[in-house]
């Protein structure tokens, strides 16, 4: 659920500041980025029931790996490494569709807005983080909503 509600800040973010030019290139970049969606999402949920097969816990990194098996360490990393060229290829279909409707100039745009996005959403997982272990982190900035997040 995590993903999915990250996902939807994610595109009502980039409705709310990336402008298109006509209805057709609107069209085409959206249903570009639907399947990109879709690919992520698949993505996700292919990794989460992998880590259950692999009897992985759902956040497992950092110092957690220390208390995994062996086997369960490799099965981590191949799953990790799986997932991360599964997403590339998703990533790349979905460039070489944009640079098909879209200018340079949007594709940086783009691009840049999405950074931005992932920033703020890093800092949100950070200042959750940090508060559930007792650190006062008010000046983390947060965003719940895509209209939290600066342009």
């Amino acid at each position: 659920q995590r993903c999915q509600t990250m996902m939807k800040l994610k595109r009502t973010f980039i409705e709310e500041n990336f402008r298109l030019g006509d209805a057709v290139q609107n069209k085409q970049f959206w249903d570009a980025y639907s399947k990109l969606e879709k690919s992520e999402f698949e993505a996700f949920q292919q990794q989460q029931k992998m880590k259950t097969e692999a009897g992985l816990p759902k956040l497992a990194r950092g110092a957690a790996l220390d208390t995994l098996s062996n086997e369960q360490i490799l099965a981590y990393y191949k799953i990790k490494f799986q997932i991360r060229d599964q997403k590339y290829k998703a990533e790349k279909t979905f460039f070489d569709e944009i640079c098909k409707c879209l200018s340079p100039k949007q594709i940086n745009e783009y691009y840049q807005l999405e950074k931005k996005f992932k920033r703020t959403a890093v800092s949100k997982e950070e200042h959750q983080r940090l508060k559930a272990k007792g650190v006062h982190a008010s000046k983390i900035p947060t965003a719940t909503k895509p209209s939290d997040i600066k342009k």
